[in-house]
C-alpha cells in the first residue's frame, strides 16, 4: 500500500509521523521541492534574527530517513485520483493521497508556497537564510514602511521593524494601515486595544478602518481620507490564499481552497484523496491545529487503506475532525506581545513564552525533528 503527501510544512510532517506509528509497512512518499521545514510562526523575527533563523529551519532529508519516509523533492504539477504528476514528467501512482501544500502569502520575504523551478538555488537552506538576511536588512535601511494590514503577520512586522531600527541605532519611520476599526480579526476588539497601544508606544503610525491603495510610484493612497504615505518600501500582510494550482477544480471552491468533509476528505474524490492545513477551511489557520489535528488525519488514512485492504471500503468508519482549543499568540518587539484565549487577553506569560522559545520545542516534540544547520549550499 502506497500513501502520497504532498506539502512538507507542518501538516505534511506531523501526518507521515502519526501514519508511520500507525501502520509500520506502508510505504510514505513525500513530495516537497525543498530541502528544509521553515516553521512559519517564526517568519517575521527570522528576517531579522540570524540565531532564529537558523533554529526555525530543520532538514527534511535526515527526518525523512528517520520516520522511513521518501522525501522526492519536487513539486506536484496534477493530481488526480490515483496518481501525482512531478515537474520532472515522472508519475507516481498511489492508494491514498494527502495534499498538505500550505498557502502563500503576498510580502516576498516570507518565500511561502513552493520554489520557483526556474529560480536558482531555491528549495536549498542555504538560498533560504540568504533570503532572509537580504529582506532583514533591506527593511532596516529602509528608512520608512508602510504594512498593508493589521492581523497577526502584520502587527508582528510593525513590532519587530521598530524594536530592531531602534537597536540598531536607526529608528524607521512606520505606518500600520488596517481596514477594520480594531486590530486582528482573531483578537476581541480589548485585545486589539492592547496591541494598538503597544505598537503606539514604540512609535508605530497605526491607521484604523482605512483602505490602502499603493500606487505606481510605489507609495501609498488612504481611500477615505486620500491622504498620500511617502515611504520606501511597502508590506503586504493582507491574508494568504491557497497553493493547489494542481488540483482539478472540482475540488476547490471559488476562492481556490480544497473543498474537505469533516473527515478530511476531499469531496468527489472518492474517498482517495484528503486534505488539512492552509490548503483547505475545515480548521483555522495554525500550525497548532494542523499539529492537533494531523493524529486524526492518519487514524483514518489507516482505516482507509485497512479497507481497501479488505475490499470494505463502502464500510469504512473514520473520525471526525476537532477543533483544538484556539490560542492566538502576537509578539510585539522582542520583549512584548498580546495573548488571546478563550478566556483572555494577556500580555504576560504565552507572549514572554514565544519571544523566549519561539515555541520550537513543541514542533521538535509533536514531529521529531533535527536540525538542518549544516546542510550544503
Amino acid at each position: 500500500m502506497k500513501v502520497v503527501v504532498i506539502g512538507g510544512g507542518i501538516a505534511g510532517l506531523s501526518t507521515c509521523k502519526h501514519l508511520r506509528k500507525l501502520d509500520k509497512n506502508v510505504e510514505i512518499i513525500l513530495v516537497e521541492p525543498k530541502e528544509y521545514l521553515e516553521v512559519h510562526w517564526c517568519g517575521v523575527r527570522a528576517l531579522f534574527d540570524g540565531n532564529i533563523a537558523q533554529r526555525s529551519t530543520f532538514s527534511i532529508n535526515k527526518w525523512a530517513i528517520s520516520k522511513s519516509v521518501v522525501h522526492v523533492q519536487d513539486w506536484v504539477t496534477q493530481l488526480t485520483d490515483t496518481e501525482v504528476l512531478l515537474g520532472d514528467g515522472q508519475y507516481i501512482e498511489f492508494n491514498l493521497c494527502v495534499v498538505c501544500t500550505g498557502s502563500v502569502t503576498p510580502f516576498a520575504g516570507f518565500a511561502k508556497g513552493p520554489p520557483n523551478p526556474n529560480g536558482r538555488g531555491q528549495g536549498r537552506l542555504r538560498h533560504r537564510l540568504g533570503q532572509m538576511q537580504h529582506w532583514g536588512r533591506r527593511l532596516l535601511d529602509s528608512g520608512s514602511v508602510a504594512i498593508i494590514g493589521g492581523g497577526l503577520i502584520g502587527i508582528e512586522m510593525a513590532g519587530d521593524l521598530a524594536f530592531y531600527s531602534k537597536k540598531q541605532g536607526r529608528p524607521l519611520q512606520i505606518a500600520l494601515i488596517h481596514n477594520e476599526e480594531f486590530l486582528v480579526p482573531e483578537f476581541t476588539p480589548s485585545a486589539g486595544d492592547m496591541a494598538l497601544e503597544k505598537l503606539t508606544e514604540m512609535g508605530v503610525e497605526v491607521i484604523l478602518d482605512e483602505e490602502a491603495i499603493e500606487q505606481e510610484d510605489g507609495n501609498v493612497r488612504l481611500s477615505k481620507s486620500g491622504d498620500y504615505l511617502q515611504v520606501n518600501e511597502v508590506i503586504w500582510a493582507t491574508g494568504i490564499r491557497p497553493c493547489n494550482h494542481f488540483m482539478n477544480r472540482a475540488h476547490l471552491t471559488q476562492d481556490g481552497w480544497i473543498k474537505v468533509d469533516e473527515y478530511f476528505q476531499v469531496e468527489g474524490a472518492e474517498g482517495r484523496l484528503f486534505a488539512m492545513g492552509d490548503c483547505c477551511d475545515l480548521l483555522p489557520n495554525t500550525g497548532n491545529q494542523a499539529m492537533e489535528a494531523s493524529y486524526i488525519l492518519a487514524k483514518n488514512l489507516k482505516r482507509t487503506l485497512d479497507a481497501i485492504e479488505r475490499r470494505e471500503e463502502q464500510h469504512v468508519v473514520l473520525k471526525k475532525a476537532q477543533v483544538s482549543t484556539e490560542i492566538y499568540v502576537a509578539t510585539i518587539g522582542k520583549t512584548d506581545g498580546v495573548a488571546m484565549t478563550p478566556v483572555m487577553a494577556t500580555q504576560f506569560g504565552l507572549p514572554w513564552m514565544k519571544n523566549s522559545t519561539m515555541f520550537l520545542w513543541k514542533v521538535k516534540k509533536q514531529i521529531g525533528l533535527h536540525k538542518a544547520n549544516k546542510l550544503g549550499g
